[in-house]
């Protein structure tokens, strides 16, 4: 046998090892995932634990613990595809109503898609921003999703104002000051601290952001 028959032979190898690994990563993933939703949807996100979630999955914690670091690592897995849908539908939505709503109408959209998405994913996305603000110190207005929709909301504004639909404003400014009032965090507490309804809290964006801007 040569050496370069040996050499294929080890090349081929390692490549079936590796297949095999990433099926049992995949395979493992979808346990804990699945797992996870189960018990989240049962308990309360907050009131899960890690040992949970790895008896769930009938897993050892050890194994666990190599994939994800934390619960907020599980709630950015779980999140990371409905995120995904959620940006393409927004972008999606401004195509679509681009020629049909003025600019401002289209930012009263995009504020009620946030608040519905928000409202539907504020307690996994609490968890996750406690969980990487206590290890890594990441600030939210650093995150690439609030850049994403700082800069929607930045660009409605000012073809609102090129439209001569509201007055001039810092629209930088306007826009983080936006999307931090349509926080996860912020969104809860005023929900379920204060007791506002998702409509209540919508409508007094609406009033400061959408009403209060407008030409008189």
């Amino acid at each position: 046998m040569t050496d370069s028959t040996n050499e294929k032979k080890v090349t081929k190898n390692k490549d079936t090892s590796r297949n095999h690994g990433q099926e049992n990563a995949e395979k493992y993933r979808n346990r804990i995932v699945t797992a996870s939703k189960k018990l989240f949807a049962e308990h309360g996100i907050e009131n899960v634990t890690m040992h949970q979630i790895a008896k769930a999955a009938t897993i050892g914690q050890a194994t666990l613990y190599r994939r994800y670091s934390h619960k907020g690592e599980i709630c950015m897995e779980i999140l990371s595809s409905n995120t995904q849908s959620f940006l393409k539908e927004l972008d999606l939505l401004l195509t679509s109503t681009e020629k049909t709503l003025t600019p401002l109408e289209q930012l009263d959209n995009v504020i009620t898609k946030i608040a519905d998405y928000i409202d539907d994913k504020a307690s996994m996305l609490v968890i996750i921003k406690i969980e990487y603000s206590r290890e890594l110190q990441l600030l939210q207005f650093h995150h690439p999703i609030f850049l994403y929709l700082h800069k929607i909301i930045s660009d409605l504004y000012t073809k609102s104002i090129n439209n001569g639909e509201i007055v001039k404003l810092q629209t930088t400014l306007t826009a983080h000051t936006l999307v931090a009032a349509l926080s996860p965090d912020l969104f809860l507490h005023q929900k379920n601290v204060m007791g506002f309804s998702k409509e209540e809290i919508l409508a007094g964006i609406r009033q400061t952001y959408i009403e209060g801007v407008k030409k008189r």
